[in-house]
Parts: C-alpha cells; sequence; structure tokens
C-alpha cells in the first residue's frame, strides 16, 4: 500500500504541470448541464463510527432525555460534514488489547449509543440513562495517542478520551472489556486535508486528483471514516428496496449523510458529481457497498435474524465491475463521495 502511495505522490508531482493545464482546459470547455433532480431531504452527522446519529432539522424536539441536533444546514469541508463542535466520525470506540475499530458489526448495542459535544465538553449516553462526561481540552492536553485500526493496513491514531468514558463503554457492552473511545482532534491534519493543500499549493483541480487516486486504486485516510468523508443516498432507492422486502427498513439503517428526495429509484448509479444549491459540489467516487451493518436496527441496537435487507440486495443488487465499484465486494447502496467545492448544504436545497 505504502508503494502505491509512494507512486502516487510521484505521479501527482511530476504531472501538476499537466494536470494544471487539464484543469484550466475544464474551465474554458465545461458545458455540462447540471440537470435538476431533487431536494435535500435529511442531513446526518455521525460523531462516532458506528453510533446514534445526530439529526439536522429546522424544529425543535425533544426525544425522551436526549435533544436532537436542532439546525438546518451542515458546513461542507474535505474532512466531511461538520456542524457547530460536531463533524462526521471524529469519534471511535477501539478494542484496547488489538486496538481494531469497534463496529456495530460486532457489537449493535452501539448503534443506539449517543454523544453529544458542547463547550468542548464530550457526554456520552447509553439509552439506560448512564452518562459520562470528559473534557475534550484536557484530553488534547494530555496527548496520548493510539492507535485505530481498520483492517491490515488501514489506520488512523486519535486521542484517548480516558478512563470514565472507558468505564461506561466497558459496563454499557457488557463483558467486553477494553474498550477505549478516541478522539480525532482538529489539530490533526487528516491525509485529505494534507492533499487538499497540496492541491491549491500546485493549482490542481479536486477532480483531476480524484481521477489519479482513482488510476491508483489509493483512497486517503479522513478522521475515522472507511470510505469517503460524505455518503449519499436517494428515498426512491430505499422505497423501491422496501418493495421487495417483508418488513420495510429506514434510511438510518445504512447510516448516510445525505439522503435526497424527488429522484428515480437508483439514479444514482449513473451520476459523476452532485451540486447541492449554488455552492457545495460533491465528486461521487463510486457506488456504496453495504454490509451487516444495515441490519442493525438504528433505533433498538438489535440485528435482524433474517439478515435483512442485505440479504435481498445481494439478489438484486450485487456488485458489478466498473469505476463505480473500484474493487469493493457486497451489495450496493448509494454513492461514496468527496469534496470538489466547499459551501454548506440545506434541507430542501435543490439538488443537481
Amino acid at each position: 500500500m505504502e508503494s502505491t502511495r509512494t507512486k502516487f505522490v510521484v505521479a501527482l508531482v511530476g504531472g501538476s504541470f499537466l494536470g494544471y493545464s487539464v484543469y484550466r482546459f475544464l474551465q474554458t470547455r465545461d458545458t455540462r448541464e447540471w440537470i435538476p433532480v431533487g431536494t435535500v431531504g435529511a442531513l446526518w452527522i455521525y460523531p462516532v463510527k458506528s453510533c446514534y446519529r445526530k439529526e439536522v432539522c429546522n424544529f425543535f424536539n425533544l426525544n425522551s432525555q436526549f435533544k436532537i441536533i436542532q439546525v438546518e444546514w451542515v458546513k461542507c469541508t474535505a474532512n466531511g460534514p461538520s456542524q457547530g463542535e460536531l463533524s462526521d466520525r471524529q469519534f471511535v470506540i477501539v478494542d484496547e488489547e488489538t486496538e481494531l475499530m469497534c463496529t456495530a458489526r460486532q457489537m449493535p448495542k452501539l448503534a443506539v449509543l449517543k454523544v453529544d459535544v458542547c463547550a468542548r465538553f464530550l457526554t456520552v449516553s447509553t439509552p439506560e440513562g448512564l452518562i459520562a462526561t470528559v473534557n475534550l481540552e484536557d484530553v488534547e492536553r494530555k496527548l496520548k495517542w493510539r492507535n485505530a485500526i481498520l483492517r491490515k493496513g488501514e489506520s488512523s491514531k486519535g486521542l484517548d478520551c480516558g478512563d470514565e468514558i472507558a468505564e461506561l463503554l466497558n459496563q454499557y457492552c457488557q463483558g467486553n472489556h477494553g474498550v477505549r473511545m478516541l478522539y480525532y482532534p482538529p489539530s490533526k491534519k487528516s491525509e485529505v486535508q494534507r492533499l487538499e493543500w497540496l492541491c491549491n499549493l500546485i493549482g490542481l483541480h479536486r477532480k483531476v486528483i480524484s481521477w489519479l487516486a482513482f488510476s491508483f486504486n489509493v483512497t486517503f485516510k479522513v478522521s475515522f471514516v472507511e470510505q469517503s468523508p460524505f455518503y449519499v443516498t436517494t428515498e426512491s432507492s430505499l422505497i423501491s428496496l422496501n418493495e421487495r422486502l417483508d418488513r420495510p427498513v429506514t434510511s438510518a439503517n445504512f447510516r448516510p449523510n445525505i439522503v435526497i428526495e424527488g429522484t428515480e429509484a437508483w439514479e444514482e448509479d449513473r451520476w459523476d458529481m452532485i451540486r447541492f444549491g449554488d455552492e457545495t459540489v460533491l465528486n461521487c467516487d463510486k457506488l456504496c457497498t453495504r454490509c451487516t451493518v444495515t441490519t442493525v436496527d438504528p433505533e433498538s441496537g438489535v440485528k435482524d435474524a433474517a439478515m435483512e435487507p442485505v440479504r435481498t440486495m445481494k439478489q438484486f443488487r450485487p456488485v458489478r465491475e466498473g469505476k463505480m465499484v473500484n474493487g469493493r465486494t457486497g451489495p450496493v447502496f448509494g454513492v461514496n463521495s468527496s469534496l470538489i467545492a466547499p459551501g454548506v448544504i440545506r434541507i430542501e436545497s435543490n439538488v443537481l
């Protein structure tokens, strides 16, 4: 993997002038027509990998003792969506011994574990009412770095959030002792942020970088995100899927950041780029291959005994060869995307 990355960097630097020429060429000849396809129906941020979502909405609502995030927009950066002190996948739970990331695939109860960040304080809450809080400034001062391994060859680092959070997690996970929560601080620049800086320095367009990265099959780490910093799904494709299921699922089963309404079913399979309003543009990197996390009920944390919706998706949405798959296996649903033009996405924003 490292040799591949080295070749990529050499190609990037060596082709910078060519890339700049391509960029200028695209600027002068780009006459593509942006076709309206729908509007933004939902915006979700997942502060902790595999844990409960933060809903971005334009009304106030109290759900039991937990307040839902009450805003109608997210800021889109190279690292993914953020709002205020919350950023997507900025925390992760890891096994203390193996350093492997813990996900709802192995620990379904994580899907209903909730967190909030306010005034630099992280609060973790369980459905049973257990609560632990830590000052993130203290976490940053202690600088206790730990590894977070997704799989062989893919890892990140984060700051340990301390014993109080760990004790709550171990109690909640009932016997899965030795888990820790890690924090990806804003001061730590991700690979994609460093790449963005290099792009700006040598005048390369982000679209050119996407083409080069695809050619070398290179993905760049973004905090604790597994594939791409943005995950987009459509309501119409969900409806089409539910027509084949005995028991319907919701968009929350798939854990997208952006849900688009008003499209045709599976129209997203053919998208190259997506524009929201007048400023934010995402590149469609590839179709998103889905795993058994989608079988976990996002409201109860219980895995479906029949392994739905994955079992049905394998029958009519199997992975296929081509650019939008890029070597992954599993049924596909929605699109993994990365940033081309930063900006703000709002509920009911027009999507083109």
